[in-house]
């Protein structure tokens, strides 16, 4: 895949991602993204339903993934 880095020994690395911001529900695809990005931490943005929110949720628990839903927490802030 075109995602994938390869690296100088010729093997594919995933790509690291700090933060991935979710968006028109694409977040119950996160299985399909965890071989080809190494994420630490997911932001799930107010376009995102509420029932595709909470199915997203644990999707990103089952994969031991950080998260953060703006709806139920408000902005997200990241102090540099």
């Amino acid at each position: 895949s075109s995602d994938v880095c390869s690296s100088d020994l010729g093997t594919k690395v995933p790509l690291k991602i700090d933060l991935l911001v979710v968006s028109d529900n694409f977040g119950s695809k996160l299985r399909e993204l965890s071989g080809e990005l190494d994420i630490d931490k997911v932001i799930f943005d107010s376009s995102n339903s509420k029932g595709n929110i909470i199915k997203s949720i644990a999707e990103a628990k089952k994969m031991n993934l950080p998260y953060y839903s703006v709806p139920d927490n408000g902005a997200f802030v990241l102090n540099l």
